[in-house]
């Protein structure tokens, strides 16, 4: 599924490449799927600090244009308090230069959402088998 995930958002967007990166117990970034990028140049050191905003909603966070990844979209599960981040979708360039506008990042925080909610249940469902 996570496979799935990263080459069709990577498709549909026409983004050079992604990595979906899953939170561990302890609390590192774990490469669980690439999309045009070897898993050794996908990984990421640490979480980014603001990765909820002021009510605990998670959003999603633009990089400068020097770095590996263009945008960091959380994965997440909506909680009443403070949304519960399991991971990260990251984002490389989009072709021919295009960036991200305002609505695609909105559209991909919810999906951010939806992914994590599917994701979770999916680790879920696979712990109790």
């Amino acid at each position: 599924m996570l496979e799935i995930i990263a080459q069709r958002t990577c498709n549909l967007m026409k983004i050079d490449y992604a990595a979906i990166l899953l939170i561990d117990k302890a609390v590192s970034l774990d490469v669980a799927a690439t999309c045009n990028l070897d898993k050794g140049k996908a990984a990421l050191s640490e979480l980014p600090a603001k990765m909820h905003n002021r009510w605990g909603h998670a959003v999603a966070q633009r990089q400068p244009e020097d770095t590996v990844y263009r945008v960091l979209v959380p994965l997440f599960i909506p909680r009443l308090q403070k949304d519960e981040l399991i991971g990260l979708l990251a984002l490389g360039p989009r072709e021919r230069g295009r960036g991200y506008s305002r609505d695609d990042i909105k559209g991909l925080e919810e999906f951010g959402g939806e992914a994590g909610k599917a994701i979770y249940a999916t680790q879920v469902n696979a712990k109790h088998k």
